[in-house]
């Protein structure tokens, strides 16, 4: 492998396949010793592709047109062949490697002699100072919260699925959580981070059947065992299927109309008013609402559902009147007289527990006002701490909460104690204020261009490399970045024990080709 030259933090070098094999997304160490001193880098390859070479194009365009024996031709054949296979492999700079660590890329590059060393997984987490557990994939999900450390030399290759879990020499960590699996060196490892460094807005992005559930589940597993109480927005019923890995009294479903509904006192004045609009009752209309559920202190004045709908008979203006009766009518199925839930949600939010809220085949209004309404009465609790911080994922989210909602709910929570988790394969739907805050990027195979370039800004990379990264990601493989990784990118698969965890799998009459 060789330099041929470096443009900004991009690193093109030259090399031949049959004594180098390079994948899109692999790490390398460029060490340049060139003048006495050490510098050495950190790098990502980027793309890979066949150089233009003098001589070649024109080569072709003869033996096309008229073949004749390569010795007529003067050109060795073996010297031909080679430098026909070779290729031109862009290295991107991440970082510079001081000591031990990896640190800031001070502005420069390599010299033409620098040596180009393959970077094991392994030295890639330490580097990183992540967290990596050496280990079979069930036996990684029965005791990934044990530390072993592991001096170089006696970490065994894993042999069969009752091998116990190693982990990597790495900073303590106390409340550790999968964000991924690698396979290196023969060896398999899932990779370590903290829940702390998930904390914030984390975004999964990735066309469909990549395996965008399958990671949002794995971080899930990890939140319920670290006691990190979570709400998820379940639209296909996926996440069921998790209840085999948690404690059976950490994990309860919610369903909509069913054992989720709601009293006129937990929604108060403000989210009534909010679920109407959404509704799309008319402004005017929403005055004379507002003066039916409000008293002069703007406090809620009803406070049974019986006691609402005579309000709204007795308006003056039958068109509003009927207006307002037809809503009630869609929202009716989540209200209740009887004592809430929402006091049981908050106590066991704060136990630690989760709470899938099963959303498939109900109708659009009830789930738009079910999360509107869950969403409002979280935030108050969060806001006067009556409620502990708290995770919320959400499956495409756009299809239920409009984007200035949307931007409104992240904007009022994130700072309050909410993390959030949003996967989509629309990513394009993502408001941009949000994609901007995001605090990590888990990126899985993206085909459109506008796509990539639109979720760029929150990957730290520029539109084109990570096209070339994404484009190149096989199914269960994604790209991650931000805390989780030091704000490093990372190539990383989904991990392996939860592929088949899939309750809400598309139903199929053949089940092969």
């Amino acid at each position: 492998m060789k330099i041929l030259k470096t443009e900004s933090d991009t690193i093109f070098v030259i090399y031949d396949p049959a004594r180098q094999r390079l994948r899109v997304g692999g790490n390398f160490r460029v060490v340049d010793e060139a003048d006495g001193t050490r510098e050495e880098y950190l790098t990502m390859v980027v793309e890979d592709s066949v150089p233009e070479l003098p001589g070649i194009l024109e080569g072709a365009i003869r033996e096309e047109i008229y073949p004749k024996p390569e010795q007529e031709l003067g050109v060795e054949p073996k010297t031909k062949g080679a430098t026909e296979r070779l290729k031109l492999a862009k290295f991107k700079i991440l970082g510079k490697i001081i000591g031990s660590r990896v640190r800031t890329w001070d502005g420069s590059v390599p010299s033409r002699t620098a040596k180009l060393e393959l970077l094991p997984t392994r030295g890639l987490l330490e580097l990183l100072e992540l967290g990596g557990s050496l280990c079979s994939s069930q036996a990684a999900s029965q005791t990934s919260n044990q530390v072993v450390k592991v001096p170089e030399a006696e970490a065994p290759a894993p042999q069969s699925a009752s091998l116990p879990t190693l982990q990597l020499p790495a900073p303590r960590v106390k409340h550790p959580a999968k964000i991924g699996h690698v396979t290196d060196e023969a060896r398999a490892y899932d990779v370590i981070s903290s829940c702390y460094h998930l904390e914030g807005i984390n975004l999964i992005v990735g066309v469909k059947g990549m395996g965008k559930s399958h990671l949002a589940k794995t971080i899930l597993v990890d939140f319920i065992n670290q006691g990190f109480g979570t709400i998820v927005f379940d639209l296909n019923n996926e996440y069921s299927g998790i209840k085999t890995l948690v404690k059976d009294d950490k994990l309860d479903v919610l369903r909509p109309t069913d054992n989720l509904k709601f009293t006129l006192p937990e929604l108060g004045p403000k989210t009534l008013i909010d679920i109407m609009e959404g509704l799309g009752l008319s402004e005017p209309s929403l005055m004379d609402f507002r003066s039916i559920v409000t008293d002069d202190k703007g406090n809620l004045d009803v406070k049974t559902i019986e006691d609402l709908e005579k309000k709204v008979r007795g308006l003056s203006t039958r068109q509003t009147a009927s207006a307002i009766q037809r809503r009630l009518v869609k929202l009716k199925p989540l209200l209740t007289n009887e004592e809430g839930k929402m006091g049981e949600i908050v106590t066991k939010l704060n136990d630690g527990n989760c709470f899938l809220v099963n959303l498939r085949a109900l109708d659009h209004d009830i789930v738009r006002c079910t999360v509107q309404a869950l969403i409002s009465i979280l935030t108050s609790k969060l806001e006067s701490q009556d409620l502990k911080p708290i995770a919320i994922m959400a499956e495409e989210a756009h299809s239920y909460i409009q984007k200035e909602a949307w931007t409104d709910i992240v904007t009022r929570t994130r700072h309050l104690g909410a993390t959030h988790f949003y996967i989509t394969n629309s990513p394009r739907n993502i408001p941009e204020l949000i994609l901007r805050q995001a605090d990590n990027l888990f990126c899985f195979h993206l085909d459109l261009p506008e796509d990539i370039k639109y979720v760029a800004p929150a990957s730290g990379l520029d539109d084109r490399t990570l096209e070339k990264i994404v484009k190149a990601l096989m199914p269960h493989q994604f790209l991650a970045v931000g805390s989780v990784t030091r704000g490093y990118p990372l190539v990383l698969e989904t991990c392996p024990e939860l592929r088949g965890v899939a309750a809400g799998e598309t139903r199929r009459k053949f089940n092969e080709p």
